[in-house]
């Protein structure tokens, strides 16, 4: 090979090496900022910003999605904030309120990325169009403005710069994602009231919902399907009644409640519910989120604290929480998962008390108790005293005839042994009622218990007060009541058992 054979060979070859390392820079380019974090520096790096909580007078947070709100701080010696920017329907809450501000002044850079970035270069860090303007002004009225980009690839870092400068730093995540919360990401979604009450050893201690409830209703398109009150301690009770239960149902029928039955499978699963933010806020088309014929839940406390939530469709996607609409706002909401919903679909039958009466009556309020059956009328007049009187006798007489203490008192209470044991729900049979018993009261109302015999006999259908919601018993309650009058008729006495 002579002399310039070679020189070509060689010319050719370093085309070719050029030509390859040019290929590979195309085909793999330079890496961009998120695989080039690098070790953290020996030397410290200059703080985004020097503000402290004494030189700031207010702090404003603007979203690259619209919004912005400003933060205070509260003069004094301890640390707080203070939200400048009208809440509308919903209060700021004042936990992340603290933590913005508290955030804002903790903007430690952790990692310088790159210096001099400008133009385009600013695109890789999301610092073009920052995705958070926090800008701090100070006591002499200068201010200094922070600005905040996208997530470094590790997830535990942030992109930040200072405004009129060109050198981007790392920020950790946690400090970050307090300074890109938004206006709504601010808010109180409590749906209930919280109470503060004292214990024995005069500690305060947060209180249940359930001790200070006093109404539930809850409706559907057609109107209230289920309504439930509670007595309240200063409620009068009216002559006659003797309140076992706390809880009162009120419609589809009267009836003392189970309270046990009402509060596990009604308020306990209500107070599940819980909002976790903002959907849309004065939609065109509420039926999209079933709000425009939603269930509505009133619920009252003794107080007189008034919520009015309507509940709306299941959310499709990932979120799976139902769409809630508070009274008297235009914002969609969006449940937190998990709520329990089943207070919509309660049988009434099911949470009323399981005695057979509305109420329980005081033996004192009655003047007489009428037994009817076969076409026969008992009538047990009853004089008995207030309880606690140990000097007013107790007088009580069957058709006239006088009874002893022991029988008249017991002969009242296999009545109030009648409990139901579940829904009737077939029709009434088509003739009058088997059997009747009513409690004549003092104060001159009237209640009247009406059984019909059903199922060959074995069971009694029953009806208090002509209430549409009926019940049914087995036939050997109402026997026990017959039995004990056949004792009376033939002298003895009434057992207790």
């Amino acid at each position: 090979m002579n002399k310039n054979t070679k020189v070509i060979v060689m010319a050719l070859a370093a085309l070719l090496v050029l030509g390859g390392a040019v290929l590979l820079l195309t085909l793999f380019p330079e890496a961009g900022p998120e695989a080039t974090e690098g070790p953290a520096p020996t030397e410290p790096i200059p703080p985004l910003t020097e503000e402290t909580y004494l030189t700031v007078t207010h702090i404003l947070v603007t979203l690259a999605g619209g919004g912005s709100y400003e933060i205070s701080p509260v003069p004094g010696d301890k640390a707080d904030y203070t939200m400048n920017t009208p809440a509308e329907v919903f209060p700021w809450n004042h936990s992340r309120v603290r933590d913005v501000g508290t955030a804002s002044l903790r903007v430690s850079p952790e990692q310088i990325v790159e210096e001099n970035v400008t133009g385009e270069r600013l695109k890789d860090y999301g610092l073009d169009k920052p995705a958070s303007r926090v800008k701090l002004t100070r006591t002499d009225g200068t201010a200094t403005e922070l600005l905040i980009g996208r997530q470094a690839p590790s997830g535990t870092h942030y992109y930040a710069m200072r405004a009129g400068t060109s050198t981007v730093c790392l920020i950790r995540a946690f400090t970050a994602e307090r300074l890109l919360r938004t206006p709504d990401d601010m808010r109180d979604y409590s749906l209930f009231k919280t109470y503060t009450a004292v214990d024995e050893e005069g500690e305060e201690f947060a209180d249940n919902f359930i001790a200070h409830f006093s109404y539930l209703s809850i409706a559907d398109g057609k109107g209230i399907t289920l309504e439930i009150g509670r007595y309240l301690e200063d409620q009068p009770v009216p002559e006659g009644q003797v309140r076992v239960n706390k809880l009162y149902l009120s419609h589809p029928l009267q009836a003392d409640g189970h309270d046990y039955a009402i509060t596990s499978n009604v308020l306990e699963p209500l107070l599940t519910v819980s909002v976790s933010r903002i959907v849309e806020k004065n939609p065109a088309d509420w039926s999209v989120y079933g709000l425009d014929d939603p269930a509505v839940v009133t619920l009252r406390d003794e107080e007189g604290w008034e919520l009015e939530l309507h509940i709306g469709s299941v959310s499709t996607d990932e979120e799976a929480g139902r769409f809630l609409r508070l009274a008297g706002t235009d914002f969609v909401l969006l449940a937190e998962p998990g709520g329990n919903y089943k207070f919509l679909n309660q049988d009434p039958f099911y949470l009323r008390a399981t005695t057979a009466w509305a109420r329980y009556y005081d033996l004192a309020g009655i003047d007489q108790i009428r037994y009817e059956h076969d076409g026969k009328r008992r009538v047990q007049a009853i004089d008995a005293p207030a309880a606690g009187d140990t000097e007013t006798p107790f007088v009580s007489s069957l058709d006239g005839v006088s009874l002893s203490e022991t029988n008249g008192r017991r002969l009242y209470r296999r009545l109030l042994e009648l409990t139901l044991d579940g829904p009737y729900k077939d029709d009434l049979p088509g003739i009058g009622p088997d059997v009747v018993f009513s409690l004549h009261m003092k104060d001159g109302t009237e209640h009247i218990l009406s059984l019909y015999s059903v199922s060959g006999g074995r069971h009694y259908a029953v009806v208090l007060n002509g209430e549409n919601q009926q019940g049914y018993m087995a036939a050997g309650k109402i026997n026990r009541v017959f039995e004990a009058l056949d004792v009376v008729d033939a002298g003895g006495e009434i057992e207790f058992n």
